[in-house]
């Protein structure tokens, strides 16, 4: 009776264990993702910023060609 107890111990340790693992690993891919997702904010911002800033300089080019 001891020996089924022991192993059925040792198998609720190593799915404890393994649990623990998968929720580290899960936390990390989560701070990943909303790490990420700042960043692709970022671009998304600079992006329209750079756009706005080239047609800014088509303006200008147009304006100035006769010059």
């Amino acid at each position: 009776k001891k020996n089924p107890m022991l192993n059925t111990l040792g198998v609720a340790k190593a799915i404890s264990s393994f649990a623990k693992d998968n929720n580290t690993m899960l936390t990390e891919i989560r701070n990943l993702m909303i790490s990420s997702n700042g960043h692709l904010e970022s671009i998304n911002k600079y992006t329209k910023l750079i756009y706005k800033f080239g047609d800014k300089l088509d303006e200008i080019a147009k304006n100035t060609k006769s010059i």
